[in-house]
């Protein structure tokens, strides 16, 4: 049994099924509740609870706020000048030289469908010492995100954020080619034109619903 609880990014991970679940998702899935509901009990006794929901009007249920975000800490690699603000920092700086040379090997900074920005993450709770690869979604915005190790002692090795996560490369789809290409992961993806990566095994619902759309 590997059911981890992250209680900085409001998330649960099984390893043993590689899904996951925001902390509502999974209060809903243990008491079968629905999202209305469950949020309306909780309510009762913590009226601030679960923020980022909405509970529409007239008994229509809830909506989530959609928020574009990254770990905290996060350093743009792929900026020259980020990179140099921190050359005299020195715990900082080589965490920075070993996401950049894993890049250059991995040939991630000259990949045919490679993301616009990749991230280190110096002091996020979960994802810190990690490459931070973004998934942009069809209107060019950060909607979730997969994290890399950039230590063999820091497992595991890759960790995607919760939720129902858009495909990584959703921004760089070429409407002339018929054809979208799913991969697993986006590193791979990124070497496919029309690649499209899950950030796991098993596509979300969000996902299921975009590729019906195409």
């Amino acid at each position: 049994r590997r059911l981890y609880y992250f209680p900085s990014e409001h998330y649960f991970y099984c390893f043993n099924c590689n899904r996951s679940w925001s902390e509502i998702e999974w209060l809903c899935t243990a008491t079968n509740m629905s999202t209305t509901d469950l949020l309306r009990e909780v309510r009762q006794f913590i009226p601030d609870a679960c923020s980022d929901y909405v509970l529409r009007s007239n008994d229509q249920g809830c909506t989530k706020r959609v928020e574009y975000f990254l770990p905290d800490g996060c350093i743009d690699i792929c900026d020259s000048k980020q990179v140099s603000y921190y050359k005299d920092n020195e715990s900082v700086a080589g965490m920075l030289k070993l996401a950049i040379d894993y890049c250059k090997k991995r040939r991630l900074f000259t990949a045919i469908n490679r993301p616009p920005t990749l991230y280190v993450s110096v002091d996020d709770f979960t994802h810190s010492k990690r490459l931070i690869i973004p998934f942009y979604n069809e209107l060019n915005k950060i909607e979730s995100y997969q994290s890399r190790s950039l230590y063999s002692d820091i497992h595991p090795k890759y960790l995607t954020k919760v939720g129902e996560k858009c495909f990584y490369g959703e921004n760089n789809i070429d409407q002339n080619i018929p054809y979208l290409f799913v991969q697993e992961g986006p590193i791979d993806s990124m070497f496919v034109q029309n690649g499209i990566g899950m950030g796991g095994a098993k596509p979300t619902e969000k996902q299921g619903d975009f590729l019906r759309k195409h």
